[in-house]
């Protein structure tokens, strides 16, 4: 049997503060890799308690989704694919 509480990076408190990303999609099929230059952009994070936004940086997109870099103890990963209606591009200076 797997120990989460040992796997998971931050461990059992990583597991206690996940939350359900509302805006969160699923990984689109085909092979994904991270840009060579990350652009900045504001994406709107949807939580059950409210929107929030974050000013980080865009890793990949489609079309429809783009991959943002997120670093929360709601998030289990460190990047969420999200409706490219939910990110807006910053100036990069």
């Amino acid at each position: 049997m797997v120990n989460l509480a040992q796997t998971v990076p931050g461990g059992l408190s990583r597991l206690r503060a996940a939350v359900p990303l509302l805006n969160a999609r699923p990984v689109p099929p085909g092979v994904h890799h991270d840009v060579d230059r990350p652009i900045p952009v504001t994406v709107t994070l949807r939580w059950e308690s409210g929107t929030e936004p974050l000013d980080t940086v865009a890793v990949e997109w489609t079309a429809t989704l783009v991959r943002v870099r997120i670093v929360d103890l709601r998030v289990m990963t460190g990047a969420v694919w999200v409706p490219a209606a939910d990110v807006r591009r910053r100036a990069c200076g």
